[in-house]
């Protein structure tokens, strides 16, 4: 159905011409609402100009005044010097950054300086007990730890007035601090409208334990300390941002979207000059295709974005709500380019939230299978991928987070490579992209854009088909893997049955308890499971009315096709468990309703342990209701302007205990959250959708939002 269009475009893209792009854009420090991020757009818009593309530069204020949902807009900054020299005592007499050698070097948006101070060492300064033996004021501080924090803490707290930044952010499995030593991380300061401003400079880990252990050394001799002078010529000023959009005209009003962010520092190439670079050679295949009359004109338009990431979304969609039920689906591109052998990079496909089940999951993932088959085996059977590539669920980071947000409805899957070894450091260097993944990612998310813009009656029921044969598939593994996990308890614990009838000695009557305890277990389990594959109907049916975006289809028949199918196989399989059990049927089966009842009743999922401190938060949960007062997600500088110093202090230590499913966790939640849903029923939600389950934190954030005001909750009865 597709493949046409495929072939059409696989012959006109130019992964090469797509990787001179990325030379051009990664020349320019393209930082968000600054000059060097103008420049940038304009080169875009000046190539798009020479596509023949029709083209804008939408401009936003940068005032601090302005807001964008719940965005809060900031100031336009420019920097034009900075240097970081030590110079005291003279024979350790060095320069350790210069801005105008290597821009990342600087913290991004830093305050002007031009100030000489002694260096204080922290390991992170993320803790208020680093500094109780320890004096900041009027000192810099040389850290490893979160920047808002040591800023919180050093500068606003204890009275530093800079901060030196060694850090390096662990990406695992393939990078620690040290393995890249001579690199030096992207790093910004991101302002409250509170703030007292301040400067920072950025080493590489080498050269920050150099720094470090120079420091310590003369301190440990009784020696004068470090000082180091620093200058830093910035201005903070009323200013603008800039979106540059393109499009390629259709027969309606109706809009495909494919969306890059621009932003990033002057020489970083995969993130994201790769893929602004590909978005605009997409833009020049689909437009020349066209012209040439290879491709017919769409029945929906195609509309090219460049953005800076985040603020740009949130700036383009919130001024223009009216037009936001006719953009009909969208695609990211972010770090699309790179070379996996050197960057140990996969290829993913991130999925749609769960909440905003869609059908573009299924069609980008059937487009990016073509391109799985390009290798043969040693003899010629069987053809594979030459890449790594998977599917992945949804985790956010990116302006997909935004589109695909419930409340604004935009299905936006995002084309990644993830991990990079070298991501955000300045070894992010041209050498690393390979013009051979960005001609296949382009392609795809090109055929993916032109099918959706031009997709008719045809094409929407070849799609439903695809998406009923997948999601079978699907079923069929689930169901597997559950009755396999239910085989493993019963081996792992030894299972054994002891007959209802048969005289029990004492000393196998603790097995006979332990047994009944494994069965509850397993019946748990199968009540959960059940509970998914609800769950995952639910989601598969939101995915069939999507369809509708795209032509008004009848799709009950395929939703009650797959109702039906799954309640077939899970009874079998349920049945087959059962059996296996070995106890007697009606018990098993009296068992199995009583605690589904339970599970019916309370609207929640049955828990095999809960402690006291758990259960408590479940009620709380269970009283709650939470309703969002923005469209859009919510962004992390509008809740720090609102909260007090010691509110801060409570939302860090709530981010620090749960650091590895904050951002996650967070976001899962207030995509659920309708006004009409409990926090329990959230919890369950959000715990359906990815695994994950606290049920305290979702609480504790969402109090924190009441307190902002950014969301409304009440409570009700349980």
């Amino acid at each position: 159905m597709f493949k046409k269009v495929l072939r059409c475009i696989d012959e006109e893209f130019s992964g090469d011409r797509a990787k001179q792009f990325v030379g051009k854009i990664m020349s320019y420090h393209r930082i968000q609402a600054t000059p060097g991020f103008r420049e940038a757009a304009k080169y875009c818009q000046k190539v798009l100009f020479k596509f023949g593309l029709k083209s804008e530069i939408l401009t936003y204020p940068a005032d601090c005044k302005s807001k964008y949902w719940s965005l809060n807009s900031f100031e336009e900054w420019d920097a034009s010097e900075a240097t970081l020299h030590i110079i005291k005592p003279e024979k350790h007499r060095k320069k350790l950054a210069d801005f105008n050698d290597l821009k990342i070097s600087l913290i991004q948006r830093s305050a002007p300086t031009e100030s000489e101070a002694e260096v204080v060492v922290l390991e992170d300064g993320e803790d208020s007990s680093e500094y109780e033996n320890v004096d900041v004021k009027g000192k810099i501080v040389l850290t490893r730890g979160d920047l808002r924090r040591v800023y919180d803490l050093a500068v606003e707290k204890f009275g530093a007035i800079g901060i030196i930044f060694d850090g390096m952010k662990e990406v695992k499995p393939i990078r620690h601090r040290m393995d890249i030593p001579d690199a030096v991380q992207y790093s910004s300061f991101w302002w409250t409208k509170n703030d007292r401003k301040c400067f920072g400079f950025v080493l590489s880990p080498k050269e920050g334990e150099r720094l470090r252990k120079l420091i310590k050394e003369r301190i440990k001799n009784n020696e004068l300390p470090i000082r180091v002078k620093a200058k830093v010529n910035s201005k903070f000023y009323e200013g603008n941002f800039e979106v540059v959009s393109a499009i390629v005209p259709g027969e309606t009003d109706e809009e495909i979207i494919i969306i890059s962010h621009l932003c990033h520092p002057q020489g970083t190439a995969n993130d994201n000059a790769s893929g602004s670079a590909t978005n605009l050679e997409i833009a020049r295949t689909i437009n020349k295709l066209i012209n040439d009359g290879k491709l017919q004109k769409p029945k929906r338009s195609i509309r090219f974005l460049w953005v800076p990431e985040m603020t740009g979304t949130f700036a383009f969609l919130a001024t223009q709500e009216e037009r936001i039920p006719k953009m009909i689906a969208a695609i990211n591109l972010d770090m699309v380019g790179e070379n996996q052998d050197i960057c140990k990079s996969s290829f993913l496909v991130e999925r749609t939230p769960d909440s905003n089940s869609s059908f573009v999951n299924d069609l980008v993932g059937r487009i990016r299978d073509e391109f799985t088959k390009d290798t043969k085996n040693p003899f010629g059977a069987g053809r594979f991928a030459s890449f790594k590539y998977a599917t992945t669920s949804f985790s956010g980071g990116s302006d997909h987070y935004i589109l695909s947000d419930p409340t604004v409805g935009i299905s936006c899957p995002m084309l990644i490579q993830w991990p990079d070894k070298f991501y955000h450091t300045s070894l992010d260097t041209l050498e690393k992209v390979d013009p051979e993944m960005l001609r296949r990612i382009g392609i795809i998310a090109a055929t993916y854009s032109y099918f959706l813009a031009n997709a008719g009656e045809e094409e929407t029921v070849w799609l439903a088909n695809e998406m009923l044969s997948k999601s079978k598939r699907k079923i069929l593994k689930f169901i597997q893997e559950k009755i396999t996990e239910v085989s493993s308890i019963k081996d792992s614990k030894k299972f054994k049955v002891e007959s209802k009838h048969k005289k029990i000695a004492a000393d196998k009557i603790s097995k006979k308890i332990k047994n009944e305890e494994i069965i509850k277990s397993i019946v748990i389990k199968v009540i959960n499971a059940e509970k998914k594959l609800k769950y995952f109907i639910n989601c598969q049916k939101n995915a069939f009315t999507s369809l509708k975006k795209l032509s008004p289809i009848k799709v009950d028949k395929y939703n009650k096709e797959i109702e039906e199918f799954t309640i077939k196989e899970f009874d079998k399989a349920k049945i087959t468990v059962f059996k296996e059990l070995g106890f007697n049927e009606n018990d098993i089966t009296k068992l199995y309703e009583s605690l589904n009842e339970e599970s019916i009743k309370k609207k929640v999922l049955i828990r095999e342990f809960e402690d006291k401190n758990a259960q408590k938060w479940e009620e709380i949960a269970g009283k709650t209701i939470v309703k969002r007062l923005y469209k859009g997600p919510i962004s992390e500088t509008s809740i720090l302007d609102r909260l007090s110093k010691e509110q801060k202090e409570k939302i860090y230590t709530l981010k620090k205990e749960n650091k590895e499913v904050f951002s996650l966790l967070r976001t899962l939640s207030l995509y659920w959250a309708d006004g009409k849903k409990k926090l329990s029923e959230i919890s369950d939600l959000v715990e359906l959708e990815s695994g994950l389950r606290n049920t305290e934190f979702l609480v504790k954030y969402f109090d924190f939002l009441s307190k902002c005001k950014l969301i409304k909750s009440k409570i009700v009865k349980s």
